[in-house]
């Protein structure tokens, strides 16, 4: 549950900075993309409350955040066909070894 709950909440995210990159670049579209990720980022909150109810803050964050900014990054790499710099990988790396890492301590909530 804890994972479907964790992907959905990461999906919602690369969405929503998606239209919020398109309204950028798209000014006759700006507020449609403003509006439609911000009731997508709405309802990604959702989400995070579900599995604030299964996991420690600390997993919850960790999680959520570190794996919003890992996806993010390949994905808007992939969308503008512009990728890291070799030391920006390292900095990906780094995260994601932090996250593998704090996500060993206490997952479930006290």
């Amino acid at each position: 549950m804890n994972a479907a709950l964790l992907s959905l909440f990461w999906l919602t995210q690369i969405l929503a900075n998606i239209l919020f990159k398109h309204g950028g670049n798209v000014p006759d579209r700006w507020i449609w993309c403003f509006l439609g990720a911000s009731c997508i980022g709405l309802g990604s909150n959702w989400l995070v409350m579900r599995l604030y109810e299964n996991l420690s803050p600390v997993a919850v964050l960790c999680l959520t955040g570190g794996g919003t900014f890992l996806l993010l990054q390949v994905s808007m790499a992939v969308m503008t066909k512009s990728w890291p710099a070799p030391l920006q990988w390292a900095g990906i790396l780094a995260v994601t070894l932090g996250m593998v890492v704090a996500s060993m301590g206490q997952l479930k909530p006290e």
